[in-house]
C-alpha cells in the first residue's frame, strides 16, 4: 500500500514538472572584481579613459571598444570622462604604454598633467567573433589625486556560455526591447557590435550605484551624494 502511495505522488510529481517549465535565472554577472569600499567616488567629477591595449587580432577593437565604454559609462552621469588615444601627443609624452607599471607617484604627476582626478585603463587580452563571440577585458580605474586603485576588474564574456546568454535576454528586454525582428535577443550573438554594449553595460553594473550627477552645472556648494550600498570583492588583482 505504501509503495502504491509512493508511487502515485511520484506521477504526480512528474506530471507537474511537465507542466511548468523551470527557467533558469541569471546570476550576478560580475566574476572578479574590486571595489574600493573606503574610496571616495563621491569626489570624482574629472575621469580620463585611457585607449585599451589590444592583445587580440582585431586592430581596429581598441579604438572601438575605448569609444564604447566612454558612451557608455557617461550615460551613467557618475562623472564626466574623456579619453585620450594612442595617437594624442599626450600619450608619448606622458608614456601611457607604460602607465600600468606607474607608481603612485607617477599616476599623480599624470592625473596633474591631464587636470583630472581619476584614470581609467586596462587590457583587451582575448577577443573573438567566430565562431562564437567572446571577450576577456582587464580594467583598472586609479585616484590620481592619491595614487590609489578605486576600481578594478577582470572578466570573460563567452556567448555560449549559459549565464551569459541569460544575461544577454534580461539586458536586451530592459534596454533594448524591440526592433531587432526576427532575431530579437539572439542579435547580441550575431552582433559583435551588439555584444560589445553588452560588456560595457555590465561593466558600468560593477561600479557604485552613485547618485547621477549633472556635470553641466557647477555648484560649488552642492552636497556629494552618499554611496549606496553595494557588493564588494574583497581582493584586489
Amino acid at each position: 500500500m505504501k509503495a502504491l502511495q509512493w508511487g502515485i505522488l511520484c506521477a504526480g510529481v512528474f506530471l507537474w514538472a511537465g507542466c511548468n517549465v523551470i527557467r533558469p535565472k541569471a546570476q550576478t554577472p560580475f566574476g572578479h572584481y574590486y571595489l574600493d569600499s573606503s574610496g571616495n567616488f563621491n569626489s570624482v567629477d574629472r575621469v580620463v579613459l585611457l585607449e585599451l591595449e589590444n592583445q587580440s587580432t582585431q586592430i581596429e577593437l581598441s579604438a572601438q571598444l575605448t569609444q564604447a565604454m566612454a558612451d557608455g559609462l557617461e550615460k551613467k552621469h557618475l562623472f564626466s570622462i574623456h579619453t585620450v588615444n594612442h595617437m594624442d601627443p599626450l600619450w608619448s609624452r606622458l608614456n601611457l604604454d607604460e602607465v600600468a607599471a606607474c607608481s603612485e607617484e607617477d599616476m599623480v604627476s599624470i592625473g596633474q598633467e591631464l587636470n583630472v582626478d581619476a584614470v581609467i585603463f586596462g587590457t583587451i587580452k582575448r577577443y573573438r567573433s567566430y565562431p562564437h563571440l567572446l571577450m576577456a577585458l582587464h580594467l583598472k580605474m586609479m585616484d590620481v589625486r592619491h595614487g590609489r586603485l578605486l576600481w578594478a576588474m577582470e572578466q570573460v564574456w563567452d556567448s555560449t556560455d549559459r549565464q551569459v546568454e541569460l544575461r544577454m535576454q534580461k539586458y536586451f528586454k530592459k534596454e533594448i526591447r524591440r526592433g531587432y525582428q526576427p532575431l530579437d535577443w539572439e542579435i547580441m550573438v550575431t552582433s559583435p557590435r551588439a555584444f560589445n554594449k553588452f560588456v560595457v553595460y555590465e561593466i558600468g553594473q560593477t561600479l557604485p550605484h552613485l547618485v547621477p550627477r549633472d556635470h553641466s552645472l557647477t555648484m560649488p556648494d552642492q552636497k556629494k551624494q552618499p554611496i549606496l550600498p553595494f557588493e564588494l570583492s574583497q581582493d584586489p588583482f
